[in-house]
C-alpha cells in the first residue's frame, strides 16, 4: 500500500472527524444494513424450507441444492449469510442448524413465526429474495432500468453512483500506478470520478468514460462542473458495442459484478484487443475471500448482487482464471487502505 494510497485513506476518515462518536455512528450504519440483511436471510431461509431440508444429519451445499430444487450458486449466497448471523454452523463437509434455530426459533414455543411477522412488513417492498433462489433468473438489470427510466430517475441514480465513488475514486488512484500512460478507457465509468482521480493524479494521462447514451449528457455536465479538462465521454452500450481500440490502460471500476460469466469474458477479451503494447487492465471490485463464512460487507454486497443483477461477487482466483483466459499476464492483487474492507484491486498486463 503506498503513501497516497493511505493518506488518500485517511482523508475518508477526516469526513467523519475521527471522533470516538463518529465512528460509533458509523458502526450504528453497519448494524442497519447487518439488520435489513438478517431479516432477509431468516425470512428467506425459512420460506424456502432450508432448515427442515438439512436433516438430522446435515447437508452438503450440493445436497441442499438438490433437496431444495433451486440453484447452487444462489443458494450459496444464503447459506453464506445464514453461517455470519450463526443460523448454520459446520459440521466437517455439512452444514447443520445452529442452536439458535434449533432452541429458540424452531423449538416448542419458537419466536421464528414471531419475527417473520415483524420483518414481512418491510420487506415486502423489496425484491422477493426467495423468488430469485429458486428459479436462478436475474432481475432486470442497471442497464434495462436506464433504458425504461425517466430523465429524473437517471440523474438521481447516476448522482447517487457518484457520490459513493468519491472517496474510493481516490483512494484507488492512489493506489494503481499509471505512469508512461497516455489513454485510459474507463468502462461503465458513470459520471467519471474515476477517471477525473486518475487524470488528476497522472498529468500526462487523458481518460475516456464510456457510458450509455442516457448517462453521457451528465457525465459531461458533471466533469465541466468540477473541472476536469481531460476527460471526455464517449456514448456506448457495452453490452453490444466494441470498445474504441487504442488505450495504454482500461479500467473497470466496480463493473464486472454485475454481470455474468459469458458477459465478464467477453469484456474482458475486449480489454485486451483494444489494449495497446503491454497496456493495463485495472479491475476494482470488492471480492469475495471464500466460498462460505465471508465477513458481513461481502456477504451484504452478495445479496445486493443477487437481487439487483445477473452477476457474482467474485474470488481473486476467479479473476485470475478470467483474466488468463482473455490472455492477461502479470496479475497482481492490491488491497487499498478501505475503512469499510469492501474493496480489492486486480491489475495484469496485456501480451
Amino acid at each position: 500500500m503506498s503513501w497516497r494510497s493511505l493518506l488518500d485513506g485517511l482523508r475518508l476518515w477526516a469526513r467523519f472527524r475521527f471522533s470516538p462518536g463518529a465512528l460509533r455512528d458509523l458502526r450504528r450504519v453497519g448494524r442497519l444494513a447487518e439488520g435489513v440483511l438478517g431479516a432477509r436471510t431468516l425470512t428467506a431461509a425459512r420460506e424456502l424450507g432450508l432448515f427442515g431440508a438439512l436433516g438430522e444429519g446435515g447437508a452438503t451445499t450440493s445436497e441442499l441444492a438438490r433437496r431444495l430444487g433451486v440453484p447452487g450458486p444462489a443458494l450459496r449466497v444464503l447459506l453464506d449469510s445464514c453461517l455470519h448471523f450463526g443460523l448454520l454452523k459446520r459440521r466437517g463437509e455439512r452444514l447443520v442448524p445452529a442452536s439458535l434455530v434449533t432452541r429458540l426459533l424452531d423449538g416448542p414455543g419458537g419466536l421464528g413465526p414471531a419475527l417473520e411477522g415483524l420483518v414481512s412488513s418491510t420487506l415486502r417492498a423489496a425484491p422477493s429474495a426467495v423468488a430469485r433462489i429458486r428459479d436462478g433468473r436475474a432481475p432486470r438489470g442497471f442497464y434495462e432500468g436506464m433504458e425504461r427510466a425517466d430523465p429524473d430517475g437517471i440523474r438521481e441514480y447516476a448522482r447517487f453512483l457518484d457520490a459513493a465513488a468519491e472517496g474510493p475514486s481516490r483512494v484507488l488512484a492512489g493506489a494503481a500506478d499509471l505512469a508512461g500512460a497516455r489513454s485510459l478507457l474507463d468502462v461503465g465509468g458513470g459520471l467519471g470520478r474515476f477517471s477525473q482521480a486518475f487524470t488528476a493524479r497522472f498529468p500526462d494521462l487523458r481518460a475516456t468514460v464510456a457510458e450509455l447514451p442516457a448517462v453521457c449528457p451528465l457525465a459531461e455536465e458533471a466533469l465541466r462542473a468540477r473541472g476536469a479538462a481531460r476527460v471526455s465521454v464517449l456514448p456506448l452500450d457495452f453490452r453490444k458495442d466494441p470498445l474504441p481500440a487504442g488505450h495504454d490502460a482500461v479500467l473497470f471500476a466496480r463493473v464486472l459484478h454485475d454481470w455474468d460469466q459469458d458477459t465478464v469474458r467477453r469484456l474482458l477479451r475486449e480489454a485486451h484487443r483494444v489494449l495497446t503494447g503491454a497496456g493495463r487492465l485495472l479491475v476494482f471490485e470488492i471480492l469475495r475471500d471464500r466460498d462460505l463464512g465471508n465477513g458481513a460487507a461481502v456477504v451484504l454486497a452478495q445479496w445486493e448482487v443477487l437481487l439487483g443483477s445477473s452477476g457474482e461477487i467474485r474470488t481473486e482466483g476467479d479473476y485470475r482464471t478470467l483474466l488468463a483466459e482473455a490472455g492477461f499476464q502479470d496479475v497482481q492483487l492490491a488491497r487499498p487502505f478501505d475503512p469499510l474492507g469492501r474493496n480489492a484491486l486486480v491489475t495484469a498486463r496485456r501480451v
